[in-house]
């Protein structure tokens, strides 16, 4: 016959209890630590996807640009404008902001007769354009958007092939 010793159950409960509260514990802890890194990756997450929408705007505007050089009206790193039939398409970058407007244009007089205007990215730590030509027109443009929305730097790159539709490169 087997002798139970009394208060042995006792033991095993509290044994139990402290495992299962040094599990629990542990679990926690982890979770504690990893959630920083979680909220980290969604903002990252979100500013490029606001860059890559905002890149993708660009970019099926420039696919309808013209190719002649004598229609676009300026090509610098922060701003690009181009005559398309009678109206203007122009994209700024200008405090912090990346600005569509389209409109019709005056040049003689230099302003705007009417605009629409919308902003495609907003804190932006940097935009660039950089149009590629050559003796038949413009062949080619890159366009770099960075944010630090978030305290981290992202950036989104694309160049494009003007007219074809082709994406050369593109890199993040």
């Amino acid at each position: 016959m087997k002798t139970v010793r009394s208060g042995s159950s006792l033991i095993y409960s509290l044994l139990y209890l402290s495992a299962g509260t040094v599990v629990i514990a542990l679990l926690l802890q982890g979770t504690i630590n990893l959630y920083p890194r979680l909220l980290t990756y969604d903002k990252r997450a979100n500013s490029y996807l606001t860059l890559s929408l905002a890149v993708d705007a660009v970019v099926r505007d420039l696919y309808s640009a013209p190719h002649d050089i004598s229609a676009w009206n300026s090509m610098s790193e922060h701003e690009i404008s181009w005559r398309q039939d009678k109206k203007s398409i122009v994209w700024r970058y200008k405090k912090n902001r990346l600005i569509r407007t389209e409109g019709s244009f005056d040049p003689q007089k230099k302003r705007w007769r009417t605009k629409a205007k919308s902003i495609a990215a907003d804190s932006l730590a940097e935009c660039s354009f950089a149009i590629k030509s050559s003796e038949r027109g413009i062949t080619g443009c890159t366009i770099i958007l960075t944010s630090t929305a978030h305290g981290e730097s992202v950036n989104a790159e694309r160049t494009i092939a003007m007219r074809s539709g082709v994406v050369y490169e593109t890199s993040i």
